[in-house]
């Protein structure tokens, strides 16, 4: 069964809710803790952390999802690149706050 173009679309319940209540959980969706990924190649350079997956699909819902949670990435997370001239092997760099200790422990 195909669905006809004169039926209109269901609201959609996410919508629905009010916009301090969406920015929530663009907040929680998008908390760079929970994206942060260890990795191996990174470790056997001697550098500590990882790499952060942010999964952006639901940014390409519709124009009024992508300008919520944009507003949200923006003022929320912070893009720092560091390069130093030394060898980070046993240091740690966390820059991150209020999301808790960088994997594997204080530094």
């Amino acid at each position: 069964m195909s669905i006809s173009s004169s039926q209109p679309a269901a609201p959609s319940l996410l919508l629905s809710l009010p916009t301090e209540l969406r920015e929530h959980i663009w907040s929680l969706y998008l908390k760079p803790a929970d994206r942060l990924v260890r990795s191996a190649e990174l470790e056997e350079q001697g550098l500590l952390g990882g790499v952060y997956r942010f999964e952006f699909a639901l940014w390409r819902v519709n124009k009024q999802l992508y300008s919520e949670a944009k507003g949200v990435w923006r003022r929320e997370n912070v893009v720092v690149k560091i390069a130093t001239p030394w060898s980070t092997t046993g240091r740690c760099l966390h820059l991150a706050h209020d999301y808790g200790d960088p994997p594997g422990g204080r530094c």
